[in-house]
């Protein structure tokens, strides 16, 4: 529809495509671990690094005016000369998002590596494959999604601080866009 490229969807596109190729090559389990732990790593890594550029990935990803009400925040940081806070507010929620994929890729290992012990190619591999996803839940995207709503909310707080606003006023209303379209 948008006829553009989506990184998460091609990134999950791949993970679908080697968990199938290590069934269909039957490589051993331990390679299911290492899939498993690669694509959070990855994307903590990316997230990382990107802390150290203009753009940190919470800038590109969070920080838009489809979400926030950018102009207004600028606006106010310049009138208080609080940019220095909030760039370093920006770096913060950088490392904590990338934390949080970190996490995700110990857990997703740890996980992989106690469930997943049969050759590629079985019944049994095809059954621990899905008792870890359905385990993937509680052990997994529990503590990373707490972990993520701290850090969003870290930089909910560190917006309020920084420019005086309330929420309300800091996020972007979607109704009242919807009413001028």
């Amino acid at each position: 529809r948008r006829r553009t490229f989506n990184f998460f969807s091609i990134l999950g596109m791949i993970g679908v495509l080697l968990t199938g190729g290590i069934g269909l090559l039957k490589l051993p389990p331990g390679w299911v671990a290492i899939k498993e732990a690669a694509i959070p790593g990855i994307l903590g890594i990316a997230t990382l690094v990107s802390a150290f550029t203009k753009y940190p990935l919470v800038r590109v990803f969070l920080y838009r005016p489809e979400i926030f009400r950018v102009e207004r925040i600028q606006r106010r940081l310049d009138q208080r000369q609080t940019q220095a806070g909030f760039e370093k507010l920006m770096r913060q929620t950088t490392y904590l998002l990338a934390a949080s994929f970190f996490l995700s890729t110990v857990l997703n290992y740890a996980l992989a590596k106690w469930i997943v012990v049969s050759d590629a190619g079985t019944e049994a591999f095809n059954q621990e494959l899905g008792k870890m996803m359905a385990w993937s839940f509680p052990v997994i995207m529990v503590p990373t999604l707490v972990m993520t709503a701290f850090a969003l909310w870290l930089c909910f707080r560190g917006l309020k601080e920084l420019t005086g606003l309330t929420l309300e006023d800091l996020l972007e209303d979607p109704k009242a866009k919807d009413a001028t379209e």
